[in-house]
């Protein structure tokens, strides 16, 4: 919250005209907007969740700020981040918990890069991430049955859903 205190922008970056003004806020405006508009394809991705949480803030704020959507992307990361400590330190001692707290919180904070704190729309890499190490942890951090692998495919299919490229 303190990088985007000091250095986030309000204007829209990137594709964000696109993919997002284009494709929820006009549509919000002319009331066309669907499911299928919130999934549809961008480039190589299909960006559900930044949309959906676009859609949201907008309906819940009447005005469509790139600045808000940073505050809520940096409260995303922060949870994800938190699922993928959760995930990856049970069974851990305290000293190897304590070292992936320690990295983790370093890459939350790095404010450059593909996972850039300062870009409300990066939010998709920030959903994609902790579902993907949940649905590794569900195959592979017990014994494997057919519970486990059809959990471990839906949350891949979110992943997927929401940004093809991490996954």
């Amino acid at each position: 919250l303190w990088f985007i205190d000091r250095a986030g922008s309000d204007l829209p970056v990137w594709d964000q005209w696109w993919a997002e003004f284009e494709t929820v806020i006009v549509r919000l405006a002319d009331d066309s907007l669907s499911l299928y508009h919130l999934a549809e394809q961008h480039n190589e991705h299909r960006l559900f969740f930044q949309r959906l949480s676009t859609y949201a803030l907008v309906t819940l704020s009447g005005r469509w700020e790139p600045r808000d959507e940073l505050v809520v992307s940096a409260f995303v990361r922060a949870a994800g981040l938190l699922i993928v400590f959760l995930a990856l330190a049970r069974h851990q001692s305290p000293r190897i918990q304590g070292i992936l707290l320690g990295l983790l919180t370093l890459l939350g904070a790095l404010p450059v890069g593909v996972f850039n704190l300062l870009s409300g729309f990066q939010m998709q890499f920030f959903v994609a991430e902790p579902l993907t190490v949940l649905a590794l942890a569900f195959l592979f951090l017990g014994p494997l049955n057919v519970e486990r692998l059809a959990i471990a495919c839906a949350l891949l299919l979110l992943a997927l859903l929401n940004m093809a490229t991490p996954v």
